[in-house]
C-alpha cells in the first residue's frame, strides 16, 4: 500500500508544473557550471538540516549531489544527458521551498521531495551503480 501511495504521489509530482518547470531550467543549470555548483551546495546545505529518519532519502540525495558535483568538476563525464537534466530537475525541485507539497507543511513537506529523489534513483539506478563503482575505484 505505502509503495502505490509513493508511485501516485511521484507520478503527481513529475507531471506537475513546478516539476516541469525544473527540468527546464536544469539544462541550463548543466552547462553553467557556476550556476551548477551554487544550486549543489544548496542542496547540501538543505539535506544537511532535513530532520527525517529517513536516512535512505538522505543517502540517496547525498549520491545525486555527489555525481552532479563530480560532472560538475570534470571528474565524471559518463553520464547521459537526459539522465543529467532528470537528476538536476529532481534537485531544483528538492531545494524549491514551494512545490507540490510546500516543505513548511509539517510532517508531509518532505515527502514529495523524498517520492521524487527516490523515483529518480530507482529509474536511474543502471548509471548511479556506474557511478558508485567509479566512485569506489578511485
Amino acid at each position: 500500500m505505502k509503495n502505490s501511495r509513493l508511485k501516485n504521489l511521484s507520478k503527481k509530482v513529475l507531471d506537475s508544473d513546478v516539476f516541469k518547470k525544473a527540468q527546464k531550467e536544469a539544462q541550463s543549470y548543466i552547462t553553467d557550471e557556476k550556476k551548477l555548483k551554487e544550486l549543489l551546495g544548496k542542496a547540501e546545505t538543505k539535506s544537511e538540516n532535513v530532520h527525517t529518519n529517513k536516512l535512505t532519502f538522505l543517502n540517496k540525495i547525498r549520491v545525486l549531489i555527489r555525481m552532479l558535483n563530480a560532472y560538475r568538476k570534470g571528474d565524471y563525464k559518463i553520464i547521459p544527458w537526459q539522465s543529467l537534466v532528470f537528476i538536476t530537475a529532481g534537485i531544483i525541485y528538492f531545494i524549491s521551498p514551494i512545490d507540490f507539497l510546500p516543505d513548511f507543511i509539517p510532517f508531509l513537506g518532505f515527502t514529495d521531495d523524498a517520492s521524487i529523489i527516490l523515483f529518480i534513483f530507482n529509474s536511474l539506478n543502471p548509471d548511479i551503480q556506474k557511478f558508485l563503482d567509479w566512485e569506489s575505484e578511485k
